[in-house]
């Protein structure tokens, strides 16, 4: 498991001069939603790059599917 100083390192390793400025900022409520159960972007991210990855893997069956689909 990271320490926290690992994990902050590999946060902000690549980007020194931003960790000056952000490190001790916090992300605004309302990037969260409403609600602890609300949909909100950082889920809506996980969810694009899941699918990104699928897709990066799975071209010929994406192919498939279309061609089967366009061929009706």
């Amino acid at each position: 498991m990271l320490t926290e100083e690992g994990s902050r390192e590999r946060m902000w390793g690549k980007y020194p001069s931003l960790r000056k400025a952000l490190e001790n900022k916090r992300i605004p409520d309302s990037y969260y939603g409403p609600t602890s159960i609300s949909d909100n972007m950082f889920d809506a991210m996980v969810r694009f790059v899941t699918i990104a990855i699928l897709v990066r893997e799975y071209p010929q069956d994406i192919m498939i599917y279309l061609t089967k689909e366009f061929s009706k």
